[in-house]
């Protein structure tokens, strides 16, 4: 019997090391379970504060180029600003100068039928090369802008006679 009794005492130890270890299981599995889902959520949580990390910084750099792009544009904008002030500038120049030109218009046009008329009279006289330095002073004495009718008649008359 004493086979049987320390078969029957191994089998009484086995089943009290296996009922101590489910006991023991029983608290230690939810807790390892706890653990597990603890650190899956951490790193749930983890890589879900890295992604919004990650999208935040983009949006900052994104940020970033629009502001420099920003940049650009007005700076583009504000040296197209200073070309046109130029042009303005330039324009009421311009504008000034024509209008200068415009009142000395008269004073060009007398000095050149005082030419004119006195060329006719060397010419009528036969004073022939009278009459061409005339006309060249009459050339030269107006500004390049003026055109008469009488003047470019009367310096084509001759060329054509």
């Amino acid at each position: 019997m004493d086979s049987f009794e320390g078969v029957f005492a191994a089998i009484l130890g086995i089943m009290f090391i296996i009922a101590v270890l489910s006991y023991a299981l029983a608290y230690l599995i939810p807790i390892i379970i706890g653990v597990i889902v603890i650190t899956l959520i951490i790193k749930l949580f983890s890589n879900i504060n890295k992604k919004e990390e990650e999208r935040l910084e983009k949006i900052e750099q994104e940020g970033r180029f629009y502001e420099a792009q920003v940049r650009v544009e007005q700076k583009k904008e504000e040296e197209q600003q200073e070309v046109q002030r130029e042009y303005q500038k330039k324009m009421i120049v311009l504008g000034e100068e024509s209008i200068s030109l415009f009142e000395e218009t008269p004073k060009y046009l007398e000095s050149a039928e005082k030419y004119l008329d006195q060329s006719e009279v060397n010419f009528s006289y036969g004073a022939f090369a009278m009459a061409l330095c005339g006309k060249r002073s009459v050339i030269f004495n107006l500004p390049q802008s003026m055109n008469s009718a009488r003047l470019t008649r009367f310096l084509l008359e001759d060329l054509l006679i």
